[in-house]
């Protein structure tokens, strides 16, 4: 009986393995080394006072003429990014020049008419982000201060990163986007927490906290830490939950002028922003001739 049982086992075991054998999942993948340019494409262009964010939205975006990277179903919105639907997705292409190419509308791409948006980007090798800012110029570069998590930038539930990237326009008072030109100032972002204890009871804010240093137009400070006391103050979910991610907590933001010490934009507030994550903030200019100031909030991750 025993042999039998052990026979009847081997079988068993031998069509299983050859089974494996005879049905490998495979995966469509290429795989991505240090040499390739790794990219998000962010859309912070200002759009006219008479017109909704939608008009700023590229239904069409084609790299060197032939590459569709953005369509109808699948478009770069107003302050928006593509690859979209996740933190950690990058188009990969092969260092080097390419013009970029935007429409509005996406028949109007098929058609062959001119594009709205026409600029050269040069990519290089590593993860980056590439902005289109403005109608008439070409897109700003910004290494992606890559890899997120170091020795120095632990990934832990007592900081959040903050990289702030200044693409400010100012100098223009009239519906005419052609006139907007970059700042001259240098902005310097701060921070602070919303103090409250688990129990959501206020207890006030913490102390304005700088975010790096003061960057001028087409800077980034790259990613900044801020400390979230790890006491059950300043996150929602209660105490008890140490995994990462599980608190969140609402942060206070303003923009300084570095120099006059004057506010640029007063404060703004982000909340149910995870512990432990690491996000983009850009500075831009929303609409003309108002000249409104608002920030973009990317996860990175």
């Amino acid at each position: 009986m025993k042999r039998i049982i052990f026979l009847t086992l081997f079988l068993v075991a031998l069509i299983g393995v050859s089974s494996c054998e005879k049905h490998k999942i495979l995966f469509d993948s290429v795989p991505v080394d240090e040499n390739m340019a790794e990219f998000q494409l962010f859309n912070d262009l200002a759009e006219k006072s008479n017109e909704t964010a939608t008009k700023c939205r590229l239904e069409c975006v084609v790299l060197n003429d032939t590459d569709t990277i953005a369509t109808s179903t699948y478009p770069l919105n107003t302050r928006n990014v593509i690859p979209s639907g996740s933190t950690t997705r990058f188009f990969v292409r092969e260092p080097g020049t390419y013009t970029i190419k935007g429409w509005k509308s996406y028949k109007s791409a098929q058609q062959g008419l001119t594009p709205d948006y026409q600029g050269v980007i040069g990519l290089q090798p590593g993860k980056q982000t590439v902005h289109i800012y403005n109608w008439n110029e070409d897109p700003k570069w910004f290494d992606g201060d890559f890899p997120y998590i170091r020795s120095d930038r632990p990934n832990t539930t007592e900081f959040i990163y903050f990289n702030f990237i200044n693409l400010l326009q100012e100098g223009t008072y009239t519906d005419d986007l052609s006139q907007m030109r970059p700042t001259t100032k240098k902005l310097q972002y701060q921070m602070r927490l919303d103090n409250l204890n688990f129990s959501g009871l206020p207890l006030g804010k913490t102390e304005w906290q700088n975010i790096g240093n003061p960057v001028a137009f087409g800077e980034q400070t790259g990613f900044c830490p801020i400390k979230v006391p790890n006491n059950g103050r300043g996150f929602r979910g209660g105490l008890g939950l140490t995994q990462l991610g599980a608190y969140r907590v609402t942060v206070y933001t303003r923009i300084i002028d570095a120099e006059t010490g004057t506010e640029v934009v007063g404060e703004d507030y982000w909340s149910e922003i995870r512990l432990g994550r690491f996000l983009h903030h850009v500075a831009y200019t929303k609409n003309v001739p108002a000249n409104g100031v608002m920030c973009f909030q990317f996860y990175a991750l």
